[in-house]
Parts: structure tokens; C-alpha cells; sequence
């Protein structure tokens, strides 16, 4: 059964994105915080640097959001097809080795 993404909600995608944004700098800063620097300033700036990850992120993916709706609302959504399955053939599709 083929169905159309109409639209995206805009905040609530880009928040949970930026929160993703936020995590991923989050790691990346500790990694940082370990490598050898000249001053005590540059561990500053990677300390901020979760939060310029989720704030742009949460600005770029909301123009993105309200990019794909207008797109979408003058040449129609994403399309995707959807199969419905029931849950002994998930489960035993998971258990077999086709993983591999």
C-alpha cells in the first residue's frame, strides 16, 4: 500500500533532533577535552560546543521541516510503500541468521 509524508511537524521533529545534536557534541567535546591544547581557553570552546550543535541543529532542521512542507503541499510528499506483517514472521525473521 503506497503512502505520502504530507507533512512534518516542525518543532517537535527539530527538537528531537537538536537533542540528538546536543548528545553527539556532548561525546565529541569529551573527546576533545582530552586532547593536548596550548590554553585553558580552547577547553572552553569545546564545552560549548553541545549547545551550538543542538541550537543550529534545532534552526537547520526546522528550515528544513517548513521547507519540505511547502514542497510537499505544491508537489505532493515523499511516497513509500508499506507492507502490514504479523509479529510470528518479525520474530522469526530476527531469530534466523539472515541477519548476517
Amino acid at each position: 500500500m503506497k503512502k505520502q509524508l504530507k507533512s512534518i511537524s516542525v518543532h517537535k521533529t527539530s527538537l528531537f533532533l537538536a537533542v540528538m545534536y546536543f548528545i553527539m557534541g556532548t561525546i565529541l567535546a569529551l573527546f576533545m577535552l582530552f586532547v593536548p591544547m596550548k590554553n585553558n581557553e580552547e577547553k572552553i570552546f569545546f564545552l560549548l560546543v553541545p549547545f551550538v550543535y543542538g541550537i543550529g541543529g534545532y534552526l537547520v532542521i526546522s528550515f528544513v521541516c517548513m521547507l519540505y512542507n511547502f514542497l510537499a503541499k505544491k508537489m505532493g510528499g515523499i511516497e513509500f510503500t508499506l507492507k502490514d506483517v504479523d509479529d510470528e514472521s518479525v520474530q522469526s525473521s530476527v531469530t534466523n541468521d539472515n541477519l548476517l
